[in-house]
């Protein structure tokens, strides 16, 4: 048998598999486009109410938003040594931008990229993932989102005062939460702080806001009559086989409980004006709003905090459920101008109360006293 030597053996292999390949040069793969295109989507922009981490003052319900066309940088922008440049300001970042016949990318441009198609929650998926060289890349192929560096964007949020705040989104930081694609943070504009990235958009700049609740009362009535809360807790898996029998507490059952206060030594006195004989809307804090409702299912007491969707339907906050308890549970403000909820079976006695709390974590909860 003849044997080839080594490079007309290659020569022989590359015919019989049927490849062309230039003389004398090497096969390259064709680098991926710099810039990725996403199409236009309805995107639930922020985060659903009640999760771990969430910033209610700062992240919109889920609310559904048309975005048009994307087209984003695949990579963070970078120096001649590949390396991501740190901008001090944000007109530092938006200057190199339009050097690149570019533009900063607005925040939700940011979000869509980052959230894709799917709505996830990381760019990395349901988890964050650092990757060995912080450049994980999105389904669509967009790198680094929030996940080495945060990020100067286009947006800008008004603070009171006259005073503007821009938006940076992802997070340089250990702690996997400022790393979802909801996150938000402000800086001001002309702050030097070197360690923020940024990446550039093209196009023309969207016109879209992004949408965030007003000041509410912390206290407001609100048409939800007997048939709406059951339909809402048979809805919710945590409460859903108290619902067919729930109703709210009867007037008589009102009366009788602030009757037990006022009998008390020394009397406790709270005007029916603060009493809630169904249920409330209760906004502790900015963009964070609940109905609340207590009353009696079967044998049963009940308090429930209700999250509102952006679909209309609403979700588990928090619950209390006394078992087997006789008489009913009340809801009342504790003070006229209070931020606090209460509920008792006889208006503000000692063991036998509790309040509705929203703690620093974005969570409500019920606790008893």
């Amino acid at each position: 048998m003849r044997a080839f030597g080594p490079t007309l053996g290659l020569l022989w292999l590359a015919a019989c598999s049927g490849s062309k390949q230039p003389s004398g040069s090497a096969t390259t793969r064709e680098a991926p486009d710099p810039v990725v295109t996403l199409p236009e989507v309805t995107l639930e922009l922020g985060s659903r109410p009640g999760l771990v981490g969430r910033s209610p003052s700062m992240e919109a319900d889920l609310v559904p938003v048309e975005v048009p066309e994307v087209r984003i940088d695949r990579t963070l922008a970078a120096g001649p040594d590949g390396r991501p440049l740190l901008a001090k300001t944000r007109d530092e970042a938006a200057a190199h931008c339009a050097a690149q016949q570019a533009r900063l990318c607005h925040e939700v441009e940011w979000e869509r990229a980052c959230a894709g198609d799917a709505g996830r929650m990381y760019a990395t998926g349901a988890t964050f993932s650092a990757c060995a060289d912080g450049r994980c890349a999105s389904a669509e192929g967009v790198e680094s989102l929030g996940i080495t560096y945060a990020e100067w964007t286009a947006s800008d949020v008004s603070v009171g005062g006259g005073e503007r705040r821009t938006v940076v989104r992802g997070s340089a930081g250990p702690d996997a939460l400022p790393h979802r694609c909801a996150a938000r943070r402000l800086e001001r504009a002309d702050a030097v702080d070197p360690t923020l990235a940024f990446r550039c958009c093209h196009g023309d700049a969207p016109s879209l806001t992004y949408p965030m609740e007003g000041e509410r009362p912390v206290f407001e009535p609100v048409e939800f009559d007997e048939a709406a809360a059951r339909t809402a807790l048979a809805a919710v898996p945590e409460l859903a086989e108290l619902s067919t029998a729930f109703r709210f507490s009867r007037a008589d059952e009102l009366r009788a409980a602030r009757e037990r206060a006022l009998e008390r030594t020394p009397p406790i006195n709270i005007p029916e004006s603060r009493i809630v004989g169904g249920a409330l809307r209760f906004t502790p804090a900015r963009g964070e709003s609940a109905i609340v409702l207590s009353g009696r299912s079967g044998p049963h007491r009940l308090v429930a905090v209700l999250l509102p969707s952006a679909d209309g339907g609403y979700h588990h906050g928090a619950s209390l459920v006394m078992r087997d308890e006789p008489g009913t549970v009340v809801l009342f403000r504790r003070d006229e101008g209070s931020r606090e909820l209460g509920f008792s079976t006889c208006l503000g006695c000692g063991g036998e109360d509790g309040e509705v709390r929203f703690r620093e974590d974005g969570r409500f909860v019920v606790v008893t006293r």
